[in-house]
């Protein structure tokens, strides 16, 4: 059996072909093109993030995420606490928010 350097990038399995049928592994032999309905409509997209609510959720998390690093910053006065902060920050903006507020937002942290 002799190998082409195709042969190794190819989505099939050696012994798997569209001829063939459907091969053993879901997925296989699946084009990106074929994967999903038709989309109809101007401008129609199967991105799930191409939403006007889903652009502005993201627009802000991403300031929820830069206000949460500069509280997390200066509430210790630690990166590490300003990363996870932000990172808290950016994908639960409607949690993480309120509860920097309610620490006193950017005021250092009582001991």
């Amino acid at each position: 059996m002799s190998y082409q350097m195709n042969d190794y990038y190819s989505p099939l399995p050696p012994a798997a072909s569209d001829e063939t049928g459907p091969t053993p592994v879901p997925g296989w032999g699946m084009s990106p093109l074929r994967a999903g309905p038709p989309m109809v409509g101007v401008g129609a997209s199967s991105n799930p993030y191409d939403t006007p609510a889903m652009q502005v959720y993201m627009a802000v998390a991403t300031v929820v995420g830069a206000a949460c690093v500069y509280h997390g910053y200066k509430r210790t006065g630690s990166v590490g606490w300003a990363i996870g902060w932000g990172f808290f920050g950016s994908m639960l903006p409607i949690i993480a928010l309120p509860i920097a507020l309610a620490e006193g937002y950017g005021k250092p942290a009582k001991v």
